[in-house]
């Protein structure tokens, strides 16, 4: 059994993007026999995209996108305000 872990990321790309990238990684690398493990992360609280309030919903909406696209992990940058 072949198998491999990478990381994508879908920075200031759209949704889209990534999930047409994970779609092409897992059927290469089913064309090639291996088993493919994805770690794939959104940058919704990084890239600062929509507005503060929205970004929760974001967040799970691109997870929920590429969780339908097979097994995989999902990390999402957040950016927390600590007390001193």
């Amino acid at each position: 059994m072949r198998c491999c872990r990478i990381n994508i990321e879908d920075g200031e790309g759209s949704p889209e993007l990534l999930a047409k990238k994970i779609e092409k990684v897992r059927k290469a690398a089913e064309s090639l026999g291996i088993d493919v493990f994805i770690n794939a992360r959104t940058d919704v609280y990084l890239a600062e995209i929509g507005s503060p309030e929205s970004r929760v919903g974001e967040t799970i909406e691109r997870a929920t996108r590429y969780r339908e696209l097979g097994p995989m992990e999902f990390l999402s940058q957040d950016s927390l305000s600590l007390p001193n």
